[in-house]
């Protein structure tokens, strides 16, 4: 394979990845939960990022103010979430998980660790391990590309 094949194949597998974070939500959460995927995506990033300011939302999830708005807001109204005033920044207001949606998400993992075990069985394990070390490899090129691009923009 040439070189520029190899781009083209990697492009592409690249884009069935961004795909497949949000397939394997869908495969995982329980079918009676019927909780909109976007919903649980964010609940996921609360469990891993803590309370977080309303404001970093629109930022984080990449939407309007109106869609940010909206998803905490349903998102409040079913009791997954619940706000909060900052501590230190008295005019801040944070969202963070309610006992309820940490028992969904605690659920969620459940099943994800179901799945993950089916998919090491049918792959195998020797290759999921060399899948995350590439996974790392690239992790570890993309920081090096973020200094390197970071001090260009500073010589600017």
């Amino acid at each position: 394979m040439e070189k520029q094949e190899i781009i083209q194949a990697l492009l592409l597998q690249m884009r069935k990845l961004r795909m497949m974070e949000s397939k394997i939500i869908r495969l995982t959460s329980s079918h009676d939960d019927k909780i909109p995927i976007h919903h649980l995506m964010m609940l996921v990033h609360l469990t891993e990022s803590g309370p977080i300011p309303i404001r970093k939302i629109k930022e984080e999830f990449r939407v309007s103010a109106s869609a940010a708005t909206q998803l905490i807001d349903a998102l409040e109204k079913e009791h997954f979430i619940h706000k909060k005033r900052d501590e230190l920044d008295r005019r801040s207001i944070k969202i963070e998980l309610s006992d309820f949606g940490r028992e969904k998400i605690t659920s969620y993992y459940r099943e994800l660790e179901k799945y993950m075990e089916q998919l090491i069985d049918h792959v195998g394990s020797k290759k999921m391990i060399e899948a995350i070390e590439i996974y790392e490899k690239i992790d570890e090129f993309n920081r090096l590309m973020e200094e390197q691009y970071g001090k260009d923009k500073e010589k600017k």
